[in-house]
């Protein structure tokens, strides 16, 4: 019954591929947010250097 606090986050922030039927499958939580992947290798890519994907996500 968690539906309310579902993931902001329905776009793969590393290679941009739709989350909406999988997300939450790899998370990585940065400054307050979590974020969710398609892979662990989007995970761990995105865990490396997170500022360099949030930027390129909001510009």
């Amino acid at each position: 019954m968690a539906e309310e606090s579902k993931p902001k986050c329905t776009v793969d922030p590393v290679c941009g591929i739709d989350l909406t039927a999988e997300h939450g499958k790899f998370a990585y939580d940065f400054e307050e947010e979590t974020y969710y992947f398609c892979s662990e290798l989007c995970r761990d890519q995105f865990a490396a250097a997170p500022e360099k994907f949030i930027k390129k996500e909001k510009s």
